[in-house]
């Protein structure tokens, strides 16, 4: 060791000391990534103690930071405690740096340099002489954090140490390799190879050589009057003896010690070899690959070569944006070079096969982010809008450029047009050449059968690849959109369709098929096709989608594929409910709609379960677009349910089905109309480039009005009268101010836009005759609640503790707990355990039967 160093007893050995992290110092846990320098932390909380002491001189350490967390950088004594709460900084001989926090620590924290980033490289200096410490950032002083340390004894003096939260990563370098920001007059702790400055002169002098080695080949001038002396004889002749005697003393010099190795790889031979390629176009391809030829000829070259190719993939990872370099800057010159190295097959296959290729691969694809302070540094002046004393020099500094830049552009748009349409010319005659779509149409339609054939067996086509549904769909649409069209569209609905609708509506939602992905395929397939209304013929024409397309979508509509399932019934029902859009398209199919009435009339443990995760999956959607009102325009597709809603009549329902939606409609009235989220969504109308037609009131408040008028005609019919009275829901709940509100506003808001004909003017009518009577029902129900409180009469309090609005009438077995009929009913379809206990229920019982 150096003097004024002292290595841990336990860590001596033969040969040469090493500097590493002393096991017996470590608090927590260290994984060793690469080596055992590049560690990361597996505690919550993780320190520990290099090997070595100083106790004079200057000295420093290098930390290449490979996360941005929680790191305590810095020095300490043996004396410092290190525990699952105290780290490097939390004693009062214990100092260090937290470029997270952007602290200094000694006992106490203090404001201390600036944010550090992936990438960075801190360097850690100990002035022991002048009793300072400091810290630099990728080479910058970050200025003394620390003065007047404790003095310590001869061999009993600081130590390197570090602190890292869980999941943090660092790359330590305490001088086993040269430091990529060394300052003056600090040393590394530990010691450089002794033959680091003869394999220097080395290099030097085979990169000298190289260079009067081609100035000859070059014919110059100098080298044609030195053949007229013919004292020297021609290098040519004499480059190879000596190139190679000079490899001969470099790898023997390499040779027998890892660390020297490391060293001079990532060193001096990176130096050289980059001296030799050149750092900036053009590179010198010939000269660098005369150095591979002379390296490979010795077996000492190959684990030199392993260390390079990481050398240069860290180096990518520390290297810094530089404005005026663009784009040859940062990574570009060690990209370059690894690049060129591994066009060598025989290097790629010693890098392919070496054990660092994960780390280093990952290296090689690294780009160091700067953050605000190098971008202050990069970009020191900024204009920005509204800056009043540079805003007309730089208006007159942009158009001069602007002008500049469209003579510069429009000079190339043409003849890039020209090359544009002869590329569009040969994509279609070389990708949709007529020959090509025969066969694809005729792979299309075999595939198809095929498919439908096996179906009908079940157990066979379970083991059908995925790709050939994969590749059938691909090329239906393919087809379907080529340009120049196949056949017409008439010829390909006739002859090619009809079997690949059966094959998507039958196989959606089917059981056999496990890859979720491939269903959303088949309903994204759906989705796509009945928003044309040539297409929706064909479905409305299909055996298979008529008998079994209603029922599958409801079946389907779960947490995953809701949305293409919405957006399945939303083309169906378009433009069917309360005030559609004058821009509807006509691709809404009445017969799929009846079709859905009868399938919600006749399953109706189906249709309770659809209804179930519809009222589940409309409050979530709602509860997130009032959160998220400000991003409406992103959102067009959550009001598509409640327009598939509108458009379907629901013939009866249970109680607590009415009373949810009921609750769904109080809801979103509130927050559209009556709350700060109101103003919100006006400011999302008004900012520019917003499609009005699907961001807009009228999108949100029209099926509202739609369900409210058909809750209406179901309480009206005398069959379900006392199961579905929609005003009876309505009046239970505690909030008929908000209501009437609701009510007052649909009816006052302008519909004169969107609504055509007669028909709908008296909806509008039977709307506000629902609102009179509700104000004249709740008014009522607020007469009888006065009386009965100035009554004086105490009855026993039976109300449900979930929903607080009805009596207590069921029961639960066997815990023999009670709420609403309604809650618990509501509750079953998600959970089978009690509200108030969690047992397991395996029957309810209505008060009034028992």
């Amino acid at each position: 060791m150096m003097d004024n160093v002292a290595l841990s007893a336990v860590c001596q050995g033969a040969g040469e000391s090493k500097v590493v992290l002393d096991d017996s110092s470590i608090y927590g846990k260290f994984k060793s990534i690469r080596g055992p320098l590049l560690v990361e932390s597996s505690a919550p909380f993780s320190s520990a103690r290099a090997n070595a002491c100083v106790w004079k001189g200057k000295w420093m350490y290098e930390v290449t930071l490979e996360t941005s967390g929680v790191q305590q950088l810095g020095w300490a004594t043996i004396s410092s405690p290190f525990t699952d709460q105290k780290g490097v900084g939390d004693a009062d001989d214990s100092y260090s740096f937290d470029g997270r926090r952007v602290t200094k620590w000694n006992n106490d924290p203090k404001p201390y340099g600036q944010p550090w980033a992936v990438g960075d490289v801190i360097g850690c200096c100990i002035n022991l002489d002048a009793g300072e410490i400091s810290f630099y950032r990728n080479g910058i002083s970050l200025g003394i954090a620390f003065n007047g340390i404790c003095n310590v004894e001869s061999k009993k003096g600081y130590y390197a140490a570090i602190s890292l939260s869980e999941g943090e990563r660092c790359h330590l370098n305490f001088g086993s390799h040269p430091f990529r920001y060394p300052v003056d007059g600090f040393d590394p702790i530990e010691a450089p190879p002794r033959s680091r400055m003869f394999t220097a002169y080395l290099l030097r002098c085979l990169f000298r050589l190289l260079e009067v080695y081609n100035l000859e080949k070059s014919e110059s001038a100098y080298f044609e009057k030195l053949r007229r002396v013919k004292k020297f004889a021609p290098l040519q002749e004499l480059f190879h003896t000596i190139s190679e005697g000079i490899c001969a003393e470099f790898f023997s010099a390499v040779e027998g010690s890892h660390e020297c190795l490391e060293y001079i790889s990532w060193g001096s031979l990176t130096t050289f070899l980059l001296d030799v390629f050149k750092a900036r176009e053009p590179h010198d391809f010939s000269c660098l690959d005369q150095v591979l030829e002379l390296f490979l000829q010795f077996q000492g070259c190959t684990p030199l070569l392993q260390e390079l190719i990481v050398a240069l993939s860290c180096m990518c990872k520390v290297a810094p944006l530089v404005l005026t370099e663009c784009p040859y800057s940062g990574s570009y010159p060690f990209l370059a070079l690894a690049c060129h190295l591994l066009r060598h097959k025989d290097i790629m296959h010693l890098w392919w096969n070496s054990t660092d290729f994960a780390f280093s691969f990952e290296g090689f694809l690294t780009w160091k982010i700067p953050n605000k302070q190098d971008l202050q540094c990069l970009i020191p002046s900024v204009w920005w809008p509204g800056s009043s004393e540079d805003e007309i020099s730089m208006t007159l500094t942009i158009t001069t450029l602007s002008d500049a830049i469209k003579k510069v552009i429009f000079s190339g748009h043409f003849l890039l047009r020209r090359c544009i349409v002869s590329f569009a010319a040969w994509y279609r005659a070389t990708l949709f050449s007529p020959w090509k779509q025969r066969g694809m149409y005729a792979a299309c339609m075999w595939v198809v059968e095929l498919l439908l054939v096996l179906s009908e067996s079940k157990i066979v086509f379970q083991y059908v690849p995925e790709f050939y549904v994969e590749s059938l769909v691909d090329c239906f649409h393919a087809l379907r959109r080529s340009d120049p069209p196949f056949v017409s569209p008439a010829v390909f609905l006739k002859q090619g369709l009809a079997s690949f609708v059966t094959l998507v509506v039958k196989h959606f939602d089917d059981t056999r098929i496990v890859n979720p992905d491939l269903k959303d395929l088949l309903l994204q397939s759906i989705s796509v096709l009945v928003q044309y209304r040539e297409f929706m013929h064909v479905f409305e024409n299909n055996k298979e989608a008529i008998n079994g397309l209603p029922r599958s979508l409801l079946s389907a509509f779960d947490n995953r594929s809701w949305i293409p399932v919405t957006n399945i019934l939303f083309r169906l029902c378009k433009g069917s409910g309360f005030a559609s859009s004058k821009n509807a398209e006509s691709s809404s199919s009445a017969t799929f709609q009846v079709l859905l009435r009868e399938t919600c009339i006749h399953e109706q443990e189906l249709f309770h379960s659809f209804l179930n995760r519809l009222f589940n999956t409309l409050s979530w959607t709602m509860t997130e677009f009032s959160m998220s009102i400000r991003e409406m325009q992103d959102k067009h597709q959550d009001p598509r349910i409640l327009y598939s809603r509108d458009s379907l009549c629901i013939p009866h329902g249970t109680r607590y089905e009415f009373e949810e939606i009921d609750w769904l409609i109080v809801f979103i009235l509130n927050h559209i109309i009556s709350t700060a989220d109101a103003e919100f969504f006006d400011m999302t109308l008004r900012r520019p480039g917003q499609q009005l037609e699907k961001t807009n009131r009228t999108m949100i408040l029209a099926p509202l009005v739609g369900i409210i008028l058909n809750l209406m005609e179901c309480s009206s019919t005398s069959e379900h009268r006392e199961l579905n009275d929609v005003m009876a829901v309505f009046a239970s709940m505690d909030c008929p101010a908000t209501i009437h509100f609701g009510l007052q506003y649909l009816l006052s808001y302008n519909w004169s836009n969107v609504l055509r004909g007669d028909v709908f003017l008296v909806k509008l009518a039977q709307l506000e005759e629902f609102s009179h009577y509700f104000r004249r029902i709740t008014m009522a129900v607020d007469g009888k609640e006065e009386h009965s409180l100035n009554s004086g009469d105490e009855e026993e309090d039976d109300t449900c503790c979930i929903c607080y609005s009805c009596d207590s009438d069921a029961t639960f077995q066997p815990c023999h707990h009670k709420s609403c009929f309604g809650c618990i009913s509501r509750h079953l379809l998600n959970s089978q355990r009690c509200f108030y206990c969690n047992a397991i229920v395996t029957s309810v019982t209505r008060i009034a039967e028992s």
